[in-house]
């Protein structure tokens, strides 16, 4: 064989060789591409179906919540009733618990009061009668949880526990404490309001009953012990196999809800085997091509471009669907930095990304928050595969600017080619705080409404009782004296008696203007005039260092109402100004017609929101109304005294400086003509007080200025 042969048969055999190596590494690195497509296309199945399962168990949690204090609230109920009528127990409880057990709520087993911890009123008694007389305190089952709750002043969810009467459930029970002496703070231990729940119907109305066909449901935390506590719906080992965790809120403690798919967490879906499938045909294509035009290097690398290009593609793909959630999605690596950031990450932190890419994610946490958290945020742990952290967290974030922002967040850790990320589902619910936070306001609006309407019914009836009293001893005061010689030492004594007499007629004039219905002698009354002429009478009488303002325009509508009560509502703000002011500041008082009193804006343009408290009598009217506002730039009013402002004899003068009945009689002349109070303080700042009454359809003829008050 000559030369030429030789080197024939050496390119003969190097040429297949090189072919087949040149095949397989473009066979493997498809195969590696392929790998590292399948492991975000497991990360991205596991974490839907984490992400259904947390869906899933917050609709649960949020019906069962609401389900529970739907039925909670009754106790709050009973606990008002028995502060209301704590003398008139015995024939009033019956009628007040039927009627709150007819509301159609379901599994209410009975309603309880119990004095000293003895029960002594059971609704209803049928099935229920092992309960009455039964002392809580003295029962070595329930005496220690009793005694803790009367020393700590818990609302405590029990149970599920044996009953008394027979079967188990449910038994909420809230201590009752009152004041040892009026209007001191509630020092002493009354009894408890109860209520006792069958389990079932609570279970069934919170949508675990019946049971899921696609998830495993379990709860456990008797007793409000949440973690630590005993299992008592589904299969105890359900919490041993890392299932989502949501928190129940009870009043005190809370239930623990685990929920996991009944065949356990997927590894992986049909998308993975169809990725292997194309990558697996994709790689034995690409080393064909690459064995059979392996002498053409253009045409391999076109064929590589356009692999890498489908690469680049797949991940736009997936970059533009994390894009549209609208959910913030934040991934860092091992150490902690952020490595991918999408458009809904940059609305709620402001960051863009170019700002905070490489960035430590704990950035995103303010300070006194991050060693809390930390261990979820960067996963430090060993092992391939995905790992969930399997609870959905409610903490606070930090905003580009500082300000903090309530969120809730999952994370994720996950791990590719021996390296470990973390990813984290960030939602900002900044718009639910607010929303829950109108809704306490109307709570609290309502409360107030029910609290003055009981204080308006007993200083009605008391002040009708003291009128006719005071009738009778003045009527015999002034007859007494006038029998009697004008030189008489007793004379004295009778014009003391007299001068007593009509300083607590007067008190009686204001409860009954607190709590009087409407007169049908009322007239129609011109808001502003009233306003001038007690500003004329301020005038002489302040004191020198106090300047008064009026901005009162002539208002194109009156009011139905009596004259001399619109000027005693002006009369008693004023007096309060001045008497918060001392020596000096301004007294602004101003009168205008709103075309839509629900629309008009009472933030005073010196003051934000943020900075004042506030305080709302009654329901703004809507359309044409007449707004008196009376400002003063004194000592303001203590936001823990601002809801009681309009209690009667309230007041934080000295004993002797005033009866506390001023504003009273404010509150109940502007209730009785369908008007509202708003109420804005802060100290140091001062008071505004803006009222609104309703204006008259037609305006009447002109009305002449109110008689000057006598002495």
């Amino acid at each position: 064989m000559n030369g030429h042969t030789r080197i024939m048969a050496r390119r003969g055999v190097g040429m297949p060789i090189r072919a087949v190596v040149g095949a397989l590494v473009a066979s493997l690195l498809i195969l590696a591409t392929v790998g590292v497509l399948d492991t975000f296309e497991r990360a991205r199945y596991q974490q839907e179906n984490r992400l259904q399962a947390v869906l899933y168990a917050s609709v649960l949690r949020a019906k069962l919540e609401g389900a529970l204090n739907k039925r909670l609230r009754l106790v709050y109920g009973m606990s008002a009733f028995a502060r209301s009528q704590i003398n008139r127990l015995d024939e009033g409880f019956e009628p007040f618990a039927e009627a709150m057990t007819n509301t159609g709520i379901d599994g209410i087993r009975s309603l309880q009061l119990a004095p000293q911890g003895i029960v002594s009123h059971v609704y209803p008694l049928t099935n229920n009668q092992q309960v009455r007389g039964h002392d809580l305190r003295a029962d070595p089952a329930r005496r220690d949880a009793v005694n803790r709750t009367i020393a700590q002043r818990l609302f405590i969810v029990a149970g599920p526990v044996a009953l008394v009467q027979g079967g188990t459930g449910l038994i909420a029970r809230l201590p009752i404490f009152l004041s040892s002496t009026p209007g001191g703070p509630e020092d002493r231990f009354w009894g408890f309001a109860t209520i006792v729940l069958d389990l079932e119907p609570l279970l069934r109305e919170g949508g675990l009953l019946p049971a899921s066909s696609e998830y495993d449901v379990a709860l456990r935390g008797v007793d409000g012990l949440g973690e630590g506590g005993a299992n008592f719906f589904g299969d105890a080992a359900l919490f041993q196999r890392d299932p989502v965790l949501l928190d129940v809120s009870l009043p005190t403690g809370n239930w623990q809800l685990a929920v996991m798919p009944h065949e356990g967490w997927p590894a992986a879906g049909a998308a993975s085997a169809a990725i292997w499938m194309i990558g697996v045909l994709l790689a034995l294509a690409t080393g064909l091509l690459m064995y059979v035009l392996l002498a053409s290097p253009e045409r391999l690398r076109r064929e590589v471009t356009r692999a890498l290009q489908t690469a680049r593609e797949r991940e736009e793909q997936f970059r533009r669907v994390a894009e549209s959630a609208t959910d913030a999605i934040v991934s860092a690596d091992e150490d902690g930095r952020i490595i991918f950031w999408n458009k809904a990450a940059e609305r709620a932190f402001g960051y863009r990304e170019a700002d905070i890419l490489g960035s430590p994610i704990e950035r995103l946490i303010p300070p006194q928050y991050r060693s809390q958290h930390a261990r979820c945020l960067v996963c430090r742990g060993g092992g391939e595969g995905y790992e969930s952290c399997g609870r959905l967290i409610t903490t606070y974030g930090r905003h580009q600017d500082g300000h903090e922002l309530p969120i809730e967040f999952t994370n994720a850790h996950w791990t590719s080619h021996g390296a470990m990320f973390s990813t984290s589902i960030i939602r900002d619910i900044s718009e639910r705080r607010k929303a829950e936070h109108e809704q306490q306001l109307l709570a609290e609006r309502y409360h107030q409404a029910q609290r003055m309407e009981a204080v308006a019914t007993l200083a009605a009836g008391a002040a009708h009782e003291f009128n006719n009293i005071l009738n009778s001893l003045l009527a015999r005061a002034e007859a007494a004296a006038y029998e009697v010689d004008p030189d008489h030492p007793v004379q004295k004594h009778l014009s003391e008696v007299l001068d007593g007499g009509w300083r607590a007629a007067a008190i009686v004039r204001d409860l009954l203007a607190f709590s009087q219905p409407p007169e049908e002698s009322d007239e129609p009354a011109h808001v502003e005039t009233t306003a001038r002429a007690v500003v004329d009478r301020l005038r002489a009488s302040a004191p020198t260092g106090m300047a008064l303002e009026a901005r009162i325009t002539e208002a194109p509508c009156v009011v139905r109402a009596n004259p001399q009560q619109i000027e005693q509502v002006v009369d008693g703000l004023c007096r309060n100004a001045v008497d918060a002011m001392g020596e000096s500041g301004t007294l602004t008082v101003s009168v205008d017609a709103v075309a839509d009193a629900a629309d008009a804006d009472a933030a005073p343009a010196d003051a934000t929101d943020d900075a004042l408290r506030s305080v709302e009598v009654g329901r703004v009217p809507s359309g044409r109304a007449v707004r008196l506002v009376v400002q003063d730039t004194g000592c303001g009013i203590p936001a823990e005294n601002l809801p009681r402002i309009f209690e009667p004899f309230f007041t934080t003068k000295r004993v002797g400086d005033g009866k506390g009945l001023g504003l009273s009689a404010v509150h109940g002349i502007v209730q009785r003509y369908g008007g509202a109070i708003r109420v804005r303080s802060r100290p140091a700042w001062g008071t505004r007080v803006e009222i609104f009454f309703p204006c008259e359809d037609a305006p009447p003829p002109a009305i002449a200025e109110p008689a000057r008050r006598r002495a």
